[in-house]
C-alpha cells in the first residue's frame, strides 16, 4: 500500500510538471506566445500542497477531492486573449490534465480489481475511448474547415474524459 501512494505521489508530480511544461516545443517564437497568451496552472510547489495519500478506505473520497480541485484549477485559467490559438492551447492543457487523471485511476484500478472485473473494464475502456473520439469528431465537424474546428474537437475530449474520470471512481471504488 505504501509502494501505492508513493507511486500515486510521483504520478501527480508528473502531471504537475507536464501541465506547466504544456506548450514548450522548443521554438523560442512558441515558447514566447504560449507564455503570452495563457495562464499558466500553479505547480505543486506554488501550492505547497502536501502529496496525496491513500488509504483503501478513503482512496474514492481521495480521488474526488483531487478532480473538483483539479477542476477548479483548471476554471480558472482562461486565455489571455479571445485568439483561437490561446483558447486551444487553454482546452489541450485542460484535456492532458484530465487524460493524465484518467491514466492515474485506470492504473489504480488494475491493481485494485479482480481480474475478471479488470477484463470487462479493459473492454468498456476500449469502447468507450473510441465513442469518445468519435463524439468528438462529430461535435467539430459543425466547424468544419474552419479556426473553430479544433478547439470544439479538443473541448469535447476534454469534457468526455474528465467525465469518465468520475464514472471510473463511482462505478469502480
Amino acid at each position: 500500500m505504501k509502494n501505492k501512494g508513493i507511486f500515486i505521489t510521483t504520478v501527480w508530480l508528473l502531471l504537475v510538471l507536464m501541465i506547466s511544461a504544456c506548450g514548450t516545443t522548443g521554438n523560442e517564437t512558441h515558447k514566447q506566445l504560449d507564455t503570452e497568451q495563457t495562464k499558466q496552472v500553479p505547480t505543486q510547489s506554488e501550492k505547497e500542497q502536501p502529496p496525496i495519500t491513500h488509504n483503501e478506505n478513503s482512496l474514492k473520497e481521495t480521488y474526488i477531492k483531487e478532480f473538483n480541485r483539479t477542476q477548479k484549477e483548471l476554471e480558472e485559467v482562461k486565455p489571455a486573449d479571445a485568439s483561437t490559438y490561446a483558447m486551444k492551447k487553454v482546452e489541450g492543457d485542460r484535456y492532458d490534465a484530465w487524460d493524465a487523471l484518467l491514466n492515474e485511476v485506470y492504473q489504480v484500478l488494475e491493481e485494485e480489481l479482480s481480474t475478471e472485473k479488470m477484463a470487462h473494464l479493459r473492454e468498456e475502456q476500449r469502447n468507450w475511448l473510441n465513442e469518445r473520439d468519435d463524439t468528438a469528431k462529430n461535435a467539430s465537424l459543425k466547424f468544419e474547415g474552419g479556426t473553430q474546428e479544433q478547439l470544439e474537437y479538443v473541448s469535447v475530449l476534454a469534457n468526455l474524459t474528465k467525465e469518465r474520470c468520475y464514472e471510473l471512481i463511482n462505478t469502480y471504488l
